[in-house]
């Protein structure tokens, strides 16, 4: 998964809702045996649940 994937999927969503999202992450890759798809689901639900519960200044 690239590191802007998030951002660029929920960045103006959270800008929307007067939060700010950044992603912070190791420069090195990290290996992990996981179903990428499930994974990328998971992230993006506990990403939109911040958003849209977060409140202002909050992500």
């Amino acid at each position: 998964m690239r590191r802007d994937t998030f951002t660029e999927l929920f960045g103006s969503a959270a800008e929307d809702a007067g939060q700010s999202l950044s992603v912070q992450a190791p420069q090195a890759h990290v290996l992990a045996f996981t179903h990428e798809t499930l994974l990328r689901q998971a992230i993006g639900n506990l990403l939109h649940n911040a958003v849209v519960h977060a409140g202002d200044g909050g992500v």
